[in-house]
């Protein structure tokens, strides 16, 4: 992973990039991009542009900032970690949603 990305500004809410669409409250190009960003994957044509959009745009660094933060401590996480009284209430409500 491209430790640049630390630079990319974090104040406000507006972003500055013309060349993506924002429809859905997040950045398609962020959303088609980041897992392949986050595993070096992307070339280096498209990284650039991944981190020229991220630069311009404060929500999606937000966006980027919290799945990479998910992405560190996924795989800490184990099925025995969760109290049976929890996964039993969770798996509840999710029949119940999808019901």
């Amino acid at each position: 992973m491209n430790t640049r990305i630390e630079t990319f500004r974090r104040d406000g809410d507006h972003c500055d990039d013309p060349d993506h669409d924002h429809s859905g409250g997040r950045c398609s190009l962020v959303v088609q991009m980041i897992t392949e960003y986050l595993e070096g994957a992307l070339p280096d044509d498209k990284r650039e542009r991944f981190e020229r959009h991220l630069a311009a745009c404060p929500p999606c660094v937000r966006f980027f900032d919290q799945l990479r933060a998910v992405s560190a401590i996924a795989p800490l996480l184990r099925c025995a970690d969760v109290p049976p009284a929890v996964e039993e209430r969770v798996l509840r409500f999710l029949q119940d949603k999808t019901a």
